[in-house]
């Protein structure tokens, strides 16, 4: 039983514009959404996810993948958006002053991997960094210093996305691919401020997320979870394995039982997409002529249909009240541990002294709980006015990436007419160097010329020589016979 089942002459464009672009608009409307791709190995879950993996898209925007045609549909629906709710607002004459609909969209990516997490948004050995997660009153389980792009188009974030999967891991381990074994997150948050049509009504603000999660092949999940502990560790499948218990259990209890997500790092992140506050989507990716491991796919994918998710529409109001609820959580879960301790260091009964020094030593420690809260509350303010710091400086950053791209832009010009004016300087050389050849061959052919005329002259005057000289012996010849004669 499941919601639709596409064929083998399906594209990620089928898929995309019947599945996943109705997310992308309840996206917008402030909901968290996430699209989980769950299969075997090699049964296709990747490449619909994010395409074909090629050499040449690790600085493009190129890609046909589930996540690109989402990104396009995204920037397509908040550019249609952004037309309409300022229609709304202007067909309803607010004041003159009212602000515009407004969106600011970045992402993170991390790859999840025998209970580490990397960050893809890094560059060379910084990729394998283990990072820590912890949990924050506002949003839940977090990466530490995750890597955060903000893009402004679709172009940037496709090029973003395209930089990340190159860098997921796909060396070989004694127990195989690290690919096989990994799980990939891909996060758009989406902030939204959409003025209020009348005065008197209140400006929405919505803060929303969507997650992309690449889940490790799952045909381990079809091996006796004891054997499979000791022949690869308890590590190494903890993310698949907590995946496929907290699927069950939802399914069989619903949110009545209790939910450990803290038995993995992927459940820890995916905390919201399963059993918590998202629209999720289950892709199973079957492949042709292995009926155990797509029986094991459609188990699960089957079961993830009877959880279920409590999704609401995350604008301030709703977003206050789950911050008291986790607030108010995580204080329980304080006040738990700090009595285990307690309780641990309590006396047996029968004792007076140690137990007038058991109560001095609750006293003490509810002093030091109290004076830590009151920290953490001083703690928190900080952070909210660094959060504030931390939103100017990105707008100031934003000016000054206007900027730099204009330096670039003239930089560019520039540079484009250096090479023009170069090639003008290299064709004059060129026609220079061939009409000075053609000058030195008709120099030579002038040389020639003279050489031969001279040649000629030269000659010509021999023969007037040669003839002065016998016209002068005929002269003293005939001077000669007349003087015989006579005599």
């Amino acid at each position: 039983d499941v919601g639709y089942v596409y064929g083998s002459e399906a594209t990620n464009a089928d898929v995309s514009s019947r599945s996943v672009s109705p997310l992308v608009k309840k996206f917008l409307e402030g909901y968290n959404v996430a699209v989980i791709m769950f299969g075997a190995t090699d049964s296709g879950k990747t490449t619909t996810l994010e395409g074909p993996r090629g050499k040449d898209t690790k600085t493009t925007a190129d890609g046909d993948g589930i996540v690109h045609l989402a990104i396009d549909e995204l920037f397509k629906q908040l550019s249609n958006k952004a037309v309409a709710v300022g229609d709304i607002v202007a067909q309803k004459r607010r004041v003159p002053s009212a602000k515009a609909y407004d969106f600011f969209v970045e992402s993170t990516f991390v790859e999840v991997y025998n209970e580490t997490c990397h960050d893809l948004y890094q560059k060379g050995a910084a990729v394998q960094a283990a990072l820590p997660v912890y949990e924050d009153e506002m949003e839940g389980y977090q990466v530490a210093s995750l890597t955060t792009l903000m893009a402004k188009n679709e172009g940037e974030m496709r090029t973003n996305f395209n930089m990340g999967r190159m860098n997921r891991d796909t060396q070989m381990t004694d127990q195989g691919s690290v690919h096989e074994r990994a799980a990939a997150i891909f996060t758009i948050h989406l902030a939204q401020y959409a003025p209020a049509a009348l005065p008197g009504e209140e400006d929405r603000v919505m803060v929303s997320k969507f997650q992309f999660v690449d889940m490790p092949g799952c045909e381990r999940l079809g091996m006796d979870p004891e054997l499979l502990r000791l022949r690869e560790g308890p590590q190494l499948n903890r993310g698949l394995l907590s995946f496929a218990s907290t699927l069950n259990t939802l399914a069989t209890h619903g949110s009545s039982h209790f939910v450990n997500y803290e038995e993995s790092m992927l459940m820890r992140l995916l905390a919201d997409a399963v059993g918590g506050n998202s629209l999720s989507l289950l892709i199973g990716t079957i492949r042709q002529g292995s009926y155990e491991l797509n029986s094991t796919t459609m188990k699960y994918v089957h079961t993830a249909k009877s959880a279920k998710n409590y999704p609401i529409i995350n604008h301030g109001r709703a977003r206050g009240l789950l911050l008291k609820l986790r607030h108010r959580l995580l204080s329980i879960l304080a006040d738990r541990d700090t009595l285990r301790d307690q309780m641990n260091e309590l006396p047996a009964d029968g004792d007076p002294n140690a137990i007038a020094i058991s109560i001095a030593r609750v006293r003490d420690l509810e002093a030091r709980l109290h004076a830590e809260r009151e920290e953490k509350a001083t703690l928190m303010e900080e952070k909210q006015a660094l959060q504030a710091r931390l939103m100017k400086l990105r707008d100031a950053g934003t000016d000054d990436l206007k900027e730099k791209a204009d330096l670039q832009e003239a930089l560019i010009r520039s540079e484009e007419l250096r090479l023009a004016l170069a090639k003008t300087l290299i064709d004059a050389q060129m026609d220079y160097n061939e009409k000075e050849g053609m000058w030195a061959e008709e120099k030579l052919e002038l040389e020639k010329k003279l050489a031969e005329y001279e040649a000629s002259h030269m000659e010509q005057y021999v023969k007037a020589d040669d003839h002065a000289g016998l016209v002068q012996n005929r002269d003293d010849l005939n001077a000669a016979l007349r003087t015989a004669q006579e005599e």
